[in-house]
């Protein structure tokens, strides 16, 4: 728990929410194991526009039942497609399931080490830089907004730009290493 949250919990005389405890145990569906191995055999075969009807038809077949929308959440979530996982797992928390292995789900953190090594590398909170990027791309780094805005932050191009532009100055002082408009560590670097 956060520490600022207990002790406001506890002048209220309540104690801090928090879902119940569930080991992180998917129930596993044949069709859906078979789905995303197809989806891998497209991927390597670079059909891009094949692996996007099965991903929306493996999509909308989960609803049929809770078990079955667990379960392709979490195929979703293990093989990069955080969005659609989030997307599910709504569904889920809107039909009644809320143990911590769904909000581990409507919450995820994609590349934790990598996103927690820039946040604290620019003095910035890993937990809001996770919250901005669920919120701004739900992690999907190839997110464009109507307005334009690229990435996992939502960065403008002309922002991007000049982001990169500074980094091009600060790596020849302090090295900070490559980087890509529109990725975290060109986007935190901004928050900060």
């Amino acid at each position: 728990m956060n520490r600022r949250t207990n002790p406001r919990a506890r002048r209220l005389g309540e104690a801090p929410w928090a879902p119940a405890t569930r080991a992180d145990s998917f129930p596993r569906v044949p069709e859906i194991d078979s789905a995303i191995a197809r989806i891998k055999l497209l991927d390597r075969l670079g059909m891009d526009a094949e692996i996007r009807f099965e991903l929306d038809a493996l999509e909308a077949s989960a609803t049929a039942s809770n078990a079955r929308l667990l379960a392709t959440a979490n195929a979703f979530r293990e093989n990069g497609e955080p969005a659609r996982a989030i997307r599910l797992s709504r569904t889920l928390i809107e039909r009644g399931e809320r143990d911590a292995r769904v909000y581990r789900l409507a919450y995820p953190v994609v590349d934790r080490d990598e996103l927690t090594r820039l946040a604290r590398a620019r003095g910035l909170d890993p937990a809001l830089v996770a919250a901005i990027i669920r919120q701004e791309s739900a992690f999907n780094p190839r997110a464009v907004s109507i307005a334009g805005a690229r990435g996992m932050m939502q960065v403008m191009p002309d922002v991007g730009q000049e982001i990169a532009r500074f980094l091009r100055r600060c790596r020849s002082r302090n090295r900070y290493g490559r980087a890509r408009a529109g990725s975290v560590s060109n986007s935190d670097l901004y928050l900060s």
